[in-house]
C-alpha cells in the first residue's frame, strides 16, 4: 500500500471518528446535533463508497439483519394502518433503526475509536447533568422551592428515566476505565465524577431506572473480575463505593421516597374487592402504569398476531379506554408505558418476538463471549422496557440504536481479528 492511499484511509478514518464523537457527545446535552452529524456521516458513508462493505457485511450476519428487520416490521404494519400520518410520523422517528446499522456495518470498528466514544459519553453525561443543576439552581434561587433539584423538576425539558438510563452507561464505564486502570481515572477522579452522576440519580427520581443502576454497578466489578476479584485490591474500594451509595439511598428514601407510591398502590390492589373502581383515584405514576398495561393487554387480544397496524396506537387505545371508562387514559391518550406491550399493540405476536429477539439474542452473544459491559447495557435498557416504551422516542432511539450496533459490531470486530 502507497504512501498515498495510505494517507487518504487515515483522513477518512479521522472524518468518521470526529462525526461519531460529535454525535456520541451530544446524546445527552442536544439530540438534534446528534441528528445533524448522523446526517452528515451517512451522505460521507455513501459518497466514500463504503454501501459495499455494509451489504457484505450485513449479508454474513443474521443478527444485524434482526436489527433491520425490527424497523422493516414496522413498515409492514403500515399496510393494514388507518392512520398513516401517524403512522409515517412513527417510521420517521425510528428511522435511526435502519440507518444506523446499515451505515455502522461499514465502518471501521476500532478499539481506540470505540475508547474514545466512551471518555467522551462520560464528559457529555457530566456536563448535561451539571447544565441541569445550574438551571435547577438559578429556579431555586427565585423560587426557594427545593423541589426545582428533584424529579421532573431537575430534568428538565428532558425526562428522568433516559437520564438515568445514560447516566447509568455512563458511571459503567467510568468503572470500567478506573478498573482496567486507565491512568486518567485516579481513585479520587473516579469518586468524584461517580458520586456526581449517582447524586443526580437518585434526585431523578426515575424508579426502575435507578434500582437498575444501583444493581448494574454493583454487579459489573464481579463479572469483570470473576474468581479473582476477592484476590485484588480493588474489592476494597468497591466495598466503599457500596457503603456510600447505601448511605445515600438510605438519605434519598428518608427526605424523598417516590418507592412508597408503588408499595400503598399494591397494597390497595389487594385490599381492594373491586379493583377496577381503582381507575377513579388520583391518577399517579404507578396506578397509570396499571390501568394502561391491563387495557394494551386486552387490545393485544384483540389483534394478537400482527397488531393493529403502525400508526393506530392512539385511536385503538382511547377505544378501549372508553369501553372501560377509563377517564384518565380517555383525556391524555396516553401510550402503554411498556415497551413489549407497546410493540404488540401495533405488531402483535410477531412486533413482540422481533423484538425480544432484538434485545436478546445480542444478550445472548455477549455472555457467550463475556463482554460484561455489552451484556449489563442490554439488562440495562430491557428492565427499563418493562416501565417505558423506551424505544419510542428520539432521545431512546438515538441512544440505544447507536450503542447497541457499536458495541455488537466491536465485539464482532474483535473476534475476527482473532481468528
Amino acid at each position: 500500500m502507497n504512501k498515498r492511499w495510505t494517507g487518504i484511509l487515515f483522513f477518512d478514518q479521522k472524518i468518521t471518528n470526529f462525526l461519531l464523537i460529535v454525535y456520541f457527545l451530544f446524546l445527552t446535552l442536544l439530540p438534534l446535533v446528534s441528528i445533524i452529524s448522523l446526517i452528515i456521516l451517512t451522505v460521507y458513508f455513501f459518497f466514500t463508497g463504503k454501501l459495499s462493505r455494509s451489504i457484505h457485511r450485513i449479508k454474513n450476519d443474521w443478527l444485524i439483519k434482526v436489527f433491520l428487520g425490527y424497523y422493516l416490521l414496522h413498515v409492514f404494519g403500515m399496510i393494514y394502518t388507518s392512520n398513516l400520518l401517524y403512522g409515517f410520523n412513527d417510521l420517521q422517528t425510528k428511522l435511526t433503526f435502519l440507518i444506523i446499522p446499515i451505515v455502522f456495518a461499514g465502518l471501521n470498528i476500532s478499539r481506540n475509536s470505540f475508547e474514545w466514544i466512551k471518555i467522551t459519553f462520560i464528559i457529555s453525561s457530566i456536563v448535561s447533568l451539571g447544565i441541569l443543576f445550574l438551571i435547577s439552581a438559578k429556579k431555586y434561587y427565585f423560587s426557594s422551592d427545593i423541589n426545582e433539584f428533584i424529579y421532573s423538576q431537575l430534568a428538565h425539558n428532558g425526562h428522568s428515566t433516559y437520564l438515568t438510563i445514560y447516566f447509568n452507561l455512563a458511571m459503567l464505564f467510568i468503572q470500567e476505565k478506573f478498573y482496567n486502570k486507565n491512568k486518567h481515572f485516579s481513585t479520587a477522579l473516579t469518586s468524584v465524577l461517580f458520586f456526581f452522576l449517582y447524586i443526580g440519580i437518585l434526585l431523578l427520581s426515575a424508579r426502575t431506572a435507578t434500582i437498575v443502576t444501583i444493581i448494574s454497578v454493583v454487579v459489573y466489578p464481579l463479572l469483570l473480575f470473576g474468581k479473582k476479584y476477592f484476590s485484588m485490591g480493588k474489592w476494597l474500594i468497591h466495598a466503599f463505593f457500596l457503603i456510600v451509595m447505601t448511605a445515600l439511598f438510605y438519605i434519598y428514601l428518608h427526605y424523598y421516597n417516590r418507592f412508597n407510591q408503588v408499595e400503598q398502590e399494591i397494597v390497595l390492589r389487594v385490599i381492594s374487592d373491586n379493583a377496577d373502581s381503582l381507575k377513579l383515584e388520583e391518577p399517579n405514576s404507578t396506578n397509570i402504569r396499571l390501568n394502561i398495561w391491563k387495557n394494551s393487554m386486552e387490545l393485544i387480544k384483540n389483534s394478537p398476531v400482527i397488531g393493529i397496524g403502525t400508526g393506530d396506537l392512539k385511536e385503538e387505545l382511547v377505544s378501549i379506554y372508553k369501553k372501560n371508562n377509563y377517564q384518565y387514559g380517555i383525556q391524555k391518550r396516553i401510550s402503554p408505558h411498556n415497551q413489549f406491550l407497546h410493540t404488540g399493540v401495533i405488531l402483535g405476536i410477531v412486533g413482540i418476538l422481533f423484538l425480544a429477539a432484538y434485545l436478546f439474542l445480542p444478550m445472548f452473544y455477549a455472555f457467550k463471549k463475556q463482554e460484561w459491559l455489552y451484556l449489563i447495557f442490554l439488562s440495562i435498557v430491557i428492565v427499563n422496557c418493562m416501565t417505558e416504551s423506551i424505544l419510542e422516542r428520539e432521545s431512546g432511539i438515538l441512544f440505544f440504536t447507536a450503542f447497541n450496533t457499536y458495541f455488537y459490531l466491536y465485539l464482532k470486530s474483535e473476534n475476527n481479528k482473532t481468528q
